[in-house]
C-alpha cells in the first residue's frame, strides 16, 4: 500500500473542505466581520496547509489499487469530520470538543442531528459553514476528489466504484468522466432549493415549522422527493425529454411506499384525535414521511406527541429511505425492493426445488452477485443498528429512544423519538460518551455504504452469452434450447455406449466388480479411475455450459447440496452401470414434480409429498432392486 498516494488524495479532500471554510469566512466578512470570521479563516488556513503539504512532497501516480482506494475513502471521511470541527471549537459557545465532533460528523454524513439548543444565535458565517458541511457530505468527499483529479481513468474508476453502489450503477451506464458530470449536474441543479444533500440542518430552532407555510412545505416535499430519486434517471429524463425516471419500477415502488405511509399516518392522526382536521393531518403526515424517507430530517410539527403507530411508520421510513444513486442513506428502496423479490423467488424455490427461479425487475434478470450484495448490506445494517441500540440502552435510555436514535444515526436521518424529541429537538442532553459513539456510528454507516468490497457479494458471473452454433446461429427461446440440449444429450449417451464397449470401458467394469483382482493383474486402477473422474467432470461441464447459457448467470449457489442430492437420487433410482439407468432416474425425479403440479395440489402439500415419494422410492429400490430400476447387477 502506497502511503504517498493515500496522503496525496486525502489532501485533496481537505483542500475541498478548506475552500468552503474560506467561502464561509467571506460570508462572515460580508456580514460585517461577525465573530465567526476569525475561527473560519484560521480553520481554513490550517486545513489548507495540511491538505497542500502532501501535494508538494508526493509525486502524482497514475494508478491506485483497490486497497489504496478504500483507504483514501475511509481516511477522507474521518479527517473531513475532524477538520470540520475546527470552526466550531475555535468559535466556542455551545461547542465543546465532543459537541463539535457530533455536529461535524452529523454535517459531513448529512445526518442533520444537532446538539444546538439555540441555532439562531449562531453568526451568519458559522451558519453558512454548518450548511456547507451538508453540501460537502451530500455529494461525497470522494466525488469532490474526482472532480479535481487529473484525468487518470483507473483512479477515477476505482474511486467511483467505492462511492457508488452496484444498484445505482446498474440502472445507467456511463464512463467515469460522464458519471461525475451526471451526478454533479443534477446535484448542483437542485442545490438552489437547499435540500440536495437531504441533510436537514435548519437555520431556525423550530425547523420548517417556524415558517408555518403550506406553500414552503409543498415546495420542500417536491424537491426532497426529487433529491431522493436516482440522479442518473433524473439526468436521463432531462436529456431525453421523457419521464424515464417515473417508468423505473423502483421509482414506482418508492412513490407508492410514500403514498401508503402518508395515508396510514394521516388516518392514525385523525382517528386518535392528535390532528382532527383531515387536511392538516395529510399535510403534516406527507411532510414528515417524505422528510424521514428522504433522510432530510426537517420538521413541520412536533412528531414526538404522535401516536406510537405513526412514530413506528416514520422509523420504518427512516430505515427504507430513498433510491440508490441519490444522496439518501439507509437501506435504500432499491435494496428493499430486491429483498422482497428475492424472498419471493426463494419461497418459490423451496416449493419447487427443481425449478429455475430468477429474480427479475422491469423484465431484466437481476444478477446473483447483486442479490448477494443486497443481502450482506441488509444484514450488516440491521446487525449494527441492533448492537448500537443495546449500547444506547446501556446509558439508561428507554426502548423507543434507543432504537430510534440508532436507526437515525445509521440512516443519517437526524431526528429521533423519545427522550431526544423530534425534528425540532436536539441531542444536547445526551451523555458525552454517547455523542462520541453517535458520531462514529454516522461515519461507520457512510463508510459501510461505500465499502463495495465488503457489502458486495464477490461471487457470480453475469452476462453469459447464449450459445451460437458455429458462431453463426444463436439459440433463442425454450424450444430451440430444448432441441439443442436433446441433441447434445443423445451424443453424450452414444459416447458412453461406445466407451462401455471399449477396452477402457471393460477395465472400468472390472474395477467396479473386483478392484483387488484387477490390481493383481498389474493394472493401474488409480489412473483408470482418475481418467473416469476427468471424463465425468468434462461432461458435467458441458451440462453446466448448457444451463449457464440459458439462465445467463451462474454462481456457486446455483449448485448446492440440493442439486447434489437430486443427482444422487436420480442415479440410485434409475441405476448405474449403463446409460439407461441415469436417464430413467432423471426422468423420474423431473417428471414427479410436474405430475404433482398437474394434479393441482397446494404448494404447502406438494413439496413435502414430493420429498416423501422420493424417500419411499429410494427405500423401495434399496430393498427390491439395489442396482436401480435399469441398473446392472454387480457380479462378484
Amino acid at each position: 500500500m502506497n502511503l504517498g498516494v493515500i496522503s496525496r488524495n486525502v489532501g485533496i479532500a481537505l483542500i475541498c473542505c478548506a475552500v468552503f471554510m474560506f467561502l464561509s469566512a467571506l460570508v462572515a466578512a460580508l456580514d460585517g466581520f461577525d465573530p465567526s470570521f476569525s475561527p473560519l479563516l484560521l480553520s481554513g488556513i490550517l486545513t489548507m496547509m495540511v491538505g497542500i503539504f502532501p501535494l508538494i512532497f508526493v509525486r502524482r501516480h497514475k494508478d491506485i489499487n483497490t486497497k489504496e482506494g478504500l483507504a483514501i475513502l475511509l481516511i477522507a471521511w474521518v479527517l473531513s469530520c475532524i477538520f470540520s470541527m475546527l470552526p466550531y471549537v475555535l468559535w466556542g459557545g455551545e461547542f465543546t470538543l465532543v459537541n463539535a465532533w457530533f455536529e461535524s460528523a452529523s454535517g459531513i454524513t448529512t445526518t442533520g442531528a444537532t446538539i444546538l439548543q439555540d441555532i439562531e444565535a449562531l453568526p451568519k458565517g458559522l451558519l453558512f459553514w454548518r450548511s456547507s458541511t451538508h453540501y460537502i457530505g451530500g455529494l461525497g468527499v470522494v466525488v469532490f476528489i474526482m472532480m479535481i483529479l487529473p484525468s487518470f481513468g483507473t483512479v477515477r474508476f476505482k474511486m467511483s466504484k467505492m462511492d457508488v453502489d452496484d444498484i445505482s450503477k446498474s440502472n445507467y451506464q456511463y464512463k467515469s468522466n460522464k458519471f461525475i458530470h451526471v451526478v454533479v449536474s443534477v446535484y448542483v441543479g437542485i442545490t438552489i432549493f437547499s435540500v440536495s444533500a437531504t441533510g436537514g440542518f435548519s437555520i431556525k430552532n423550530a425547523s420548517i415549522a417556524a415558517y408555518d407555510s403550506p406553500l414552503i412545505e409543498g415546495i420542500l416535499v417536491f424537491f426532497m422527493i426529487v433529491a431522493s430519486l436516482h440522479f442518473g434517471l433524473i439526468y436521463a429524463s432531462f436529456a431525453t425529454r421523457t419521464f424515464k425516471v417515473l417508468k423505473n419500477p423502483i421509482t414506482k415502488f418508492y412513490l407508492i411506499t410514500i403514498a401508503v405511509m402518508t395515508v396510514l399516518v394521516a388516518i392514525n392522526l385523525v382517528t386518535s384525535g392528535t390532528i382532527p382536521n383531515v387536511w392538516q393531518a395529510l399535510r403534516h403526515s406527507l411532510f414528515s414521511v417524505v422528510s424521514c424517507i428522504s433522510t432530510t430530517g426537517f420538521g413541520s410539527t412536533d412528531t414526538n406527541v404522535w401516536p406510537v403507530f405513526s412514530v413506528l411508520i416514520l422509523i420504518y421510513a427512516g430505515i427504507q429511505c430513498g433510491c440508490s444513486g441519490s444522496t439518501t442513506s439507509g437501506l435504500r428502496s432499491d435494496r428493499v425492493f430486491l429483498t422482497m423479490k428475492a424472498a419471493r423467488a426463494q419461497l418459490t424455490k423451496i416449493a419447487y426445488p427443481t425449478a429455475v427461479v430468477q429474480v427479475k425487475s422491469d423484465g431484466q434478470v437481476i444478477d446473483r452477485d447483486l442479490i448477494n450484495s443486497v443481502s450482506i448490506y441488509v444484514l450488516l445494517y440491521l446487525l449494527i443498528t441492533l448492537v448500537m441500540s443495546i449500547v444506547y440502552a446501556a446509558f439508561g435510555l428507554d426502548l423507543m429512544t434507543s432504537v430510534s436514535a440508532s436507526t437515525s444515526m445509521m440512516s443519517n436521518v437526524g431526528p429521533c423519538f423519545g427522550t431526544f424529541g423530534s425534528s425540532m429537538s436536539n441531542f444536547s442532553t445526551a451523555p458525552e460518551t454517547m455523542k462520541i459513539l453517535m458520531g462514529f456510528q454516522m461515519i461507520v454507516f457512510t463508510i459501510l455504504y461505500n465499502w463495495v468490497d465488503v457489502t458486495k457479494g464477490p461471487y457470480g458471473i453475469s452476462g453469459i452469452p447464449s450459445i451460437k452454433i458455429l458462431g453463426l446461429w444463436g439459440l433463442k427461446g425454450v424450444v430451440a434450447y430444448t432441441i439443442f440440449t436433446a441433441v447434445v444429450m443423445a451424443a453424450m449417451v452414444g459416447f458412453f455406449i461406445v466407451l462401455k464397449r471399449s477396452p477402457y470401458g471393460r477395465l472400468l467394469r472390472a474395477i467396479r466388480a473386483d478392484e483387488t483382482s484387477v490390481k493383481a493383474l498389474g493394472r493401474n486402477t488409480g489412473a483408470a479411475k482418475a481418467r473416469a473422474f476427468f471424463l465425468s467432470a468434462a461432461f458435467s461441464g458441458i451440462a453446466g455450459l448448457l444451463y449457464a447459457s440459458y439462465v445467463r448467470f451462474i454462481d456457486p449457489t446455483s449448485f448446492t447440496l440440493n442439486e447434489s442430492l437430486f443427482i444422487i437420487c436420480a442415479l440410485f433410482i434409475g441405476g448405474i452401470g449403463n446409460a439407461k439407468g441415469p436417464i430413467a432416474g432423471a426422468l423420474f425425479v423431473v417428471i414427479l414434480p410436474e405430475i404433482l403440479r398437474f394434479i393441482g395440489l397446494p404448494d404447502a402439500i406438494a413439496a413435502p409429498l414430493r420429498e416423501i415419494i422420493y424417500g419411499l422410492a429410494l427405500i423401495a429400490v434399496m430393498f427390491i432392486r439395489p442396482q436401480g430400476i435399469l441398473g446392472e447387477e454387480i457380479n462378484k
